[in-house]
């Protein structure tokens, strides 16, 4: 199997990125984690101040309408009642959301608060009987579909997530203009046009933070050469998923794999050699590997796979795939220099009541140095038979996992 590493095309990068701006689908679930956060504390900061700028400005109501003729303090009680139940809803919102851990239960949230201001903005228009005029104070009313677009610029949303939220507003708005039968006149029209860009403006702005977190994510989190989870987001990964398969008690199988004689490959042929057989075995790897499985680079040449929900004969069956991938690997270095072949050797355990992830590391560990005293390029699993690392050789394992 010979393994030429060219960069991917221009064309399918961007497209790799388009889907990834459009749909949370092709999003990592720590990325998830990590847009939850961000989502979470704007949504909650954005629902106090909302919440009370509409408690403000029912004096504000008052000041102004009770000078019009045209407006009954009837008139003005509702919307004071309307600004009140909304203020109410906003911090019902973020009161639900402050110990939200999912992503999903986020968007929802924030599609509830565009709701409930669409809502209020629809109720108010009823109350004063579908301003339009701009001459008039209640025009600041005709003039909330605005508002509601532009606070969602401090979002980081996907494209589809900013459609929908931008359409509940579009709709509410449109549904408000045939009920007011009102005509499309230059000053509707200029207002519908200045929404429009704004709302343009919004979604690009939201997918602007996304792309930038995409970003920042990818760099903290992935090791640069190979595109796998670097040691720090490996070791918080592998601790999650262990955690919660001790609540369900399943399998649970750790793999670590070292390239044999490595260093020979950088002294014989170069680091940059070095480097693409690094990025060749990450890639024979992962193609061979479920796509929940949690795959990186521990450091060196040294990677290290956790499988949950995996026993240890199907484990097996895993490392068997890959250690017979490795052995038929090819990989090219230059039209002009000699392919290189490696082999890998590979620790394996699978976890039992008594281990905890630091545990099975060492397990595992100890596996390995069996596969590479035997002779290297083959499995070794472990047996109570082995004893795990000497005290003073123990390896700071989940040093950097946080």
């Amino acid at each position: 199997m010979a393994i030429s590493l060219r960069k991917e095309p221009r064309l399918l990068r961007w497209k790799l990125s388009l889907y990834e701006l459009w749909s949370r689908r092709n999003h990592a679930q720590s990325f998830n984690t990590t847009r939850h956060a961000y989502l979470k504390g704007r949504l909650q900061a954005l629902c106090v101040i909302w919440a009370a700028a509409n408690l403000v400005w029912i004096a504000i109501d008052f000041a102004q309408l009770s000078a019009l003729d045209e407006i009954s303090n009837s008139q003005t009680l509702q919307l004071s009642a309307l600004r009140l139940l909304f203020a109410t809803s906003a911090l019902y919102i973020a009161s639900t959301v402050h110990s939200s851990t999912s992503l999903l239960r986020i968007k929802f949230a924030l599609t509830l608060l565009v709701i409930a201001a669409n809502l209020f903005y629809f109720s108010a228009s009823l109350v004063l009987d579908f301003p339009f005029d701009h001459t008039h104070y209640s025009f600041s009313y005709a003039m909330l579909p605005l508002i509601h677009i532009v606070v969602l610029a401090i979002f980081p949303l996907t494209a589809s997530e900013c459609l929908l939220l931008i359409g509940i507003t579009f709709m509410t708005q449109y549904s408000v203009t045939v009920l007011g039968g009102h005509e499309v006149d230059n000053v509707r029209k200029m207002l519908f046009s200045f929404e429009g860009i704004t709302a343009v403006m919004v979604a690009w702005s939201q997918l602007s933070q996304l792309h930038m977190i995409m970003k920042l994510y990818r760099h903290a989190t992935l090791d640069p050469l190979t595109g796998v989870y670097n040691r720090r987001m490996l070791m918080t990964q592998a601790q999650q998923r262990f955690d919660k398969r001790k609540n369900k008690k399943s399998p649970f199988t750790v793999i670590l794999f070292d390239l044999d004689k490595f260093k020979r490959v950088n002294d014989r042929y170069g680091h940059f050699a070095g480097d693409r057989v690094l990025e060749a075995f990450a890639k024979a790897v992962q193609s061979r590997i479920r796509e929940e499985d949690i795959f990186g680079r521990f450091g060196g040449e040294e990677f290290i796979l956790f499988l949950s929900d995996c026993s240890q004969e199907n484990a097996n069956k895993i490392a068997t795939r890959i250690l017979n991938a490795v052995r038929t690997m090819v990989v090219d270095i230059g039209e002009d220099k000699e392919p290189i072949q490696v082999t890998v050797s590979i620790g394996l355990h699978t976890t039992n009541k008594a281990d905890d992830l630091y545990s099975a590391l060492e397990k595992a560990d100890a596996s390995l140095y069996q596969a590479k005293a035997k002779g290297r390029d083959q499995i070794q699993r472990f047996e109570e038979t082995l004893s795990s690392s000497a005290e003073e050789s123990k390896r700071p394992w989940l040093e950097y996992s946080s």
